[in-house]
């Protein structure tokens, strides 16, 4: 724990939360900072796998460590930011990753132009640390139009209701005392960064400033990412927080708009249902058709099978007949009543013969 009576520079902030596989890269990430005046606060927000472990590895004195119950990632990173001694407040998540400097890049930018909120352009890593770097990866296409977006404009604020170009709470670096103003990170499952950068943006857009082209975090993508875990979810969220923000943003002027375009949603929903509840029935109705005209078609499949059965029995006993009548001229042929009978008619016969010629 770090029991210096003289207070960092730089406080960092960082939640921790079952990921034993990647906190030990992070937290050396930032120990090995080129500029050392810095505190690390870790809050386990009650992990249940080893992150705890790999924690209590680390023996400097620039580590503070807290552990509670798990209440989720904004309840952590509060308690974090409370406990911050620094001017300047740094946050990164305890699976991503701080290139070497940018701490130090970050606070002369802020320092020279006079700034408050900071963040830079990023890496996307994968769960071994490897740079992606496929530029048609959906990732680092959907990355590229944030920040060509954010280009087009002067308001970062505007910008940010197109999408969270700032990514993550590992990329914020700004004043404490504006961090005071903000207000805490609030309860949202899935875009609690997005909705903190946004009100950063709204209190002073003149002194929040997007590094573009200095790469100086590593954002990691991975399955256990809370982004990928419900996209439904996250998406309902993101929905509900832009039209929130809007208001805010513009003003009450646009609350009726706003308003309206809720109802417009709405009523779309309800088209969409009844236009599916149609849809389905007239398919319904196709089927039931089908169904009947299928169970005709066996009912009439069935009766032609049994009259064939039958016209097969017939036949079986008519051949079964014949085939007893050729037995029995067989022996009547073979008898010698039969042939007595022929020698006794042959000259009758051969009369019949000679005079039936024209």
């Amino acid at each position: 724990m770090n029991t210096s009576l003289n207070k960092p520079l730089i406080s960092v902030v960082m939640p921790a939360y079952n990921h034993q596989a990647f906190v030990a890269e992070a937290i050396r990430s930032v120990l090995t900072q080129t500029l050392q005046d810095i505190e690390l606060i870790i809050v386990n927000d009650g992990s249940t796998d080893n992150t705890e472990k790999v924690i209590l590895e680390f023996a400097d004195s620039r580590i503070r460590y807290f552990t509670q119950s798990n209440q989720g990632a904004h309840h952590a990173l509060n308690r974090g930011i409370s406990l911050a001694q620094g001017e300047y407040l740094a946050i990164i998540n305890s699976d991503d990753v701080f290139i070497a400097n940018r701490l130090e890049i970050l606070l002369s930018t802020l320092q020279d132009s006079n700034l408050d909120f900071v963040i830079s352009d990023i890496n996307l890593i994968n769960e071994h640390s490897e740079i992606i770097a496929d530029s048609s990866h959906w990732w680092l296409t959907w990355y590229e139009d944030l920040k060509h977006k954010y280009q087009q404009t002067s308001s970062p604020a505007a910008t940010l209701l197109t999408g969270n170009y700032a990514i993550s709470s590992s990329n914020f670096f700004l004043r404490t005392n504006l961090a005071r103003k903000i207000g805490g990170f609030r309860p949202f499952r899935y875009i609690l960064d997005y909705d903190y950068v946004f009100r950063a943006a709204l209190i002073n857009p003149q002194t929040f400033y997007f590094l573009i082209n200095q790469k100086l975090l590593n954002y990691r993508l991975h399955s256990s990412n809370t982004i990928l875990e419900n996209r439904l979810l996250a998406n309902i969220e993101t929905r509900y927080f832009i039209k929130q923000s809007i208001s805010k943003y513009f003003g009450n002027e646009l609350r009726t708009p706003v308003a309206y375009l809720s109802k417009v949603d709405n009523y779309i929903k309800k088209i969409q249902q009844n236009n599916f509840n149609q849809h389905f029935n007239s398919l319904r109705h196709q089927y039931d058709q089908l169904q009947h005209q299928y169970h005709q078609l066996q009912h009439q499949y069935h009766q032609l099978q049994h009259q064939y059965h039958q016209l097969q029995h017939q036949h079986q006993q008519l051949h079964d007949r014949c085939e007893l009548l050729m037995q029995q001229l067989a022996l009547f042929e073979s008898s010698n009543s039969y042939r007595i009978g022929r020698m006794m008619t042959a000259p009758y016969r051969w009369f019949v013969s000679k005079w039936s010629k024209p």
